[in-house]
């Protein structure tokens, strides 16, 4: 088991966070004072996927063999994201 963690910025264009191989827990914080973003699948937009408030954190966990890849993506100006993760 390892753990992997960083800072990712996110856009108006839903980008990947963190490593989807083998990840087991993805722990996720919306670092902005002001604006808020969305996670989810490929498929977010500024109407769709989970709303993380500014201060916000949101968790993720899912099997290790599903690989799933989280998205996600600011709802206007860019946006930085703390982002923790467990990997098998």
């Amino acid at each position: 088991m390892s753990v992997n963690s960083g800072i990712k910025t996110a856009t108006n264009t839903p980008t990947t966070v963190g490593v989807a191989k083998g990840r087991t827990y993805l722990r996720l914080t919306n670092e902005s004072l002001d604006m808020r973003c969305r996670a989810g699948d490929a498929n977010i937009s500024n109407t769709a996927g989970v709303i993380m408030e500014p201060g916000q954190t949101v968790e993720f966990r899912s099997l290790p063999s599903e690989n799933k890849e989280i998205y996600v993506m600011s709802e206007a100006k860019a946006v930085k994201l703390a982002y923790y993760e467990v990997i098998v």
